[in-house]
């Protein structure tokens, strides 16, 4: 199913941003939605970053996006379905990332 115009440009908005964040870096789903202008939109910014293309023909992508400098309000990676094992080995290492504001 194709996505409406907005909701395209809502995906885009979001990748962008988290494009944004530096390497060593985190920020929240709460930052990025206040970033793209909707600041009640927490949880959409999640919705964006579990549909982000594997894909790497598609100008956003799990290559291009970091969408694991991405974490909750409890300061952790949300889980995933398809979460790679590996970023699971990383999560203690969080606490000694710098947040991104």
């Amino acid at each position: 199913m194709a996505r409406s115009d907005e909701a395209a440009a809502f995906f885009h908005a979001v990748y962008s941003a988290v494009q944004e964040i530096p390497h060593g870096r985190v920020t929240t789903y709460g930052h990025i939605a206040m970033l793209v202008g909707t600041p009640q939109r927490p949880r959409q910014v999640g919705i964006c970053l579990k549909h982000l293309p594997s894909n790497t023909d598609e100008r956003f992508n799990h290559e291009n996006v970091p969408w694991q400098r991405v974490i909750n309000a409890k300061g952790m990676i949300s889980p995933s379905p398809g979460l790679n094992p590996k970023v699971l080995v990383h999560r203690p290492r969080l606490s000694k990332l710098k947040a991104y504001k």
